[in-house]
């Protein structure tokens, strides 16, 4: 016959593992939107902080703070929807946990007859303990995959062929694959 404690702990463990595949998956694609939506952010602020001067000169400020708006306004279309994916798995995985210490509870009153008072505190205690490295665990491991995005950016932009081939004082270029000679 089969342990009660192991099927627990087999379909806690399936259930944990389909959540993790979910919101991973999501959370990525999340986090991917979010850094597009980002890069126009710091880039219209680099250039409105460059170009202050002519923007003062010409009493442009209220149309570069209305653009700036709108940029941050579509990133956080983009980023709320990431912190309610983040809450939607906190929410199951605190539920997850609070089974686990039901069970460890409720065999603890079941079996009270043959357990020590003692084993019974430290059971409930660790089943307390595991709540939080699961959420831990869990949230670990799915913040590492989603933020492997980064790094799929660094290597796709680390293998792009450069165009100039030493500096910009080289007579060669690279133009369509090919180097040039320039005569410079």
């Amino acid at each position: 016959m089969v342990s009660p404690v192991i099927i627990l702990t087999t379909v806690g463990g399936f259930f944990i593992s389909t959540l993790q595949r979910f919101y991973v998956a999501t959370s990525r694609q999340l986090k991917r939107l979010e850094s597009v939506s980002r890069s126009p952010i710091y880039s219209h602020f680099s250039e409105t902080i460059t170009g202050s001067s002519v923007i003062r000169a010409y009493g442009r400020q209220n149309s570069f703070i209305l653009m700036n708006d709108n940029k941050v306004d579509a990133n956080q279309k983009s980023y709320y929807p990431g912190i309610v994916s983040n809450r939607w798995l906190g929410i199951r995985i605190e539920f997850i946990g609070n089974c686990i210490v039901l069970f460890a509870a409720l065999f603890a009153v079941i079996g009270r007859a043959h357990l020590n008072p003692g084993i019974v505190g430290l059971s409930v205690s660790y089943a307390l303990q595991v709540t939080m490295s699961l959420n831990w665990m869990v949230r670990m491991t799915s913040d590492l995959e989603s933020n492997i995005v980064a790094v799929e950016r660094v290597k796709e932009y680390s293998e792009t062929e450069t165009e100039v081939r030493n500096s910009l004082n080289s007579r060669y270029f690279v133009v369509a694959g090919e180097e040039v000679n320039v005569g410079v």
